[in-house]
């Protein structure tokens, strides 16, 4: 059961050198917690479009974060699939240590953070979400 009355989840590219698309998804409980697809994108544009053409190749672009939670107003929860903090992570940290040693187990390790990647994104998408 979901706790939370809509989840906005993005899996964000990391690779600064080269933008790749990032996922975006925004669900919704109802009162028993079933959660619902609402929209998603493969992309932020496509996202933001609110349409998905599935013969259409999507590029990436740098996520715009006021954007994508407009088309979302009743967002409770916002999920990244990024390690997010106030200055560049360059290197893995012992949390990357903690969550690849819990989830390992079911394929769903960590990647290890180097200086470009996630890099400046994560500085960037940290300040969007402190402002």
């Amino acid at each position: 059961m979901f706790p939370a009355d809509a989840l906005s989840e993005m899996f964000l590219g990391w690779e600064s050198g080269k933008i790749n698309p990032s996922g975006v998804a925004l669900i919704k409980c109802d009162n028993n917690g079933r959660p619902k697809l609402i929209r998603a994108g493969r992309s932020y544009d496509e996202f933001l479009r609110g349409n998905i053409n599935w013969q259409e190749k999507v590029s990436g672009s740098l996520p715009n974060l006021e954007d994508i939670f407009s088309c979302c107003p009743s967002v409770d929860i916002a999920a990244l699939d990024l390690p997010l903090a106030p200055l560049e992570i360059v290197g893995r940290r012992e949390v990357d240590q903690a969550l690849s040693k819990a989830y390992a187990k079911f394929k769903a390790a960590t990647h290890s953070p180097v200086p470009g990647r996630p890099g400046k994104l994560s500085k960037r998408v940290f300040n969007q979400l402190s402002d």
